[in-house]
């Protein structure tokens, strides 16, 4: 009967995490981000669209519109020391009219937060809408593993909290899973200076993204 007892620990273990207050939707990582289409899958990440209206809706989101808050963070992803896109349109699927006010409009790393009032869009907000796990311990498919960690610098200092990292304007975010010499901690931010300019993805109005002109307005 010896071959019994590994099942029955690996049951045991599952009743334990369950106890514990895992939620099976992190897939593992009880830090990481869930949520309706969520995936655990390796890189490249295309943006999630299928379950992206309830994934708005349980974040609580404030709706697009005539934006009065408009700010820019600058997000780049690693993974082995390799760059990782973030693609254009994450939280804006325009064929079934779903509009994040949390998302990106083009491949350059630029998240825009738009919102008709202020509120704290964290990291693991972006995640949730982009639709790819994000924990202290995972990056999609990837898993902390020896030297091999997920790693989070805010303009070139280390969050210790980075799901709850609530994105500021003018931040440089990276993002990496490997050793901690295989990427950047503060990469260039020129495209963060550009759009501070009123240039390529800059939509709203006024000093430090004060104004009422919409990037995500339906059928712009």
């Amino acid at each position: 009967m010896r071959h019994l007892r590994y099942p029955l620990l690996v049951a045991v273990a599952a009743l334990v995490l369950a106890a514990c207050g895992e939620k099976k939707e992190t897939l593992g990582d009880a830090t990481a981000v869930f949520g309706p289409g969520v995936q655990a899958t390796p890189p490249p990440w295309k943006p999630e669209y299928a379950h992206l209206k309830q994934r708005i809706a349980q974040l609580k989101l404030p709706p697009v519109g005539r934006e009065q808050v408009h700010h820019h963070s600058l997000l780049h992803v690693y993974v082995d020391g390799r760059l990782v896109p973030l693609p254009p349109n994450i939280g804006i699927d325009r064929s079934q009219k779903a509009y994040s006010s949390i998302h990106t409009h083009d491949s350059t790393g630029i998240v825009h937060m738009e919102s008709i009032r202020p509120f704290k869009f964290t990291l693991g907000d972006f995640f949730t809408i982009w639709g790819v796990r994000f924990g202290n311990k995972s990056l999609g498919s990837l898993e902390n593993k020896g030297d091999d960690q997920v790693r989070v610098y805010v303009n070139g200092k280390p969050a210790p909290n980075p799901v709850d990292y609530v994105m500021r304007d003018q931040d440089n975010i990276v993002v990496g899973y490997g050793s901690d010499g295989s990427f950047p901690h503060q990469p260039d931010a020129r495209a963060l200076r550009i759009v501070a300019r009123g240039g390529k993805g800059a939509c709203a109005k006024g000093p430090r993204g004060k104004g009422s002109k919409s990037c995500v307005a339906p059928g712009k």
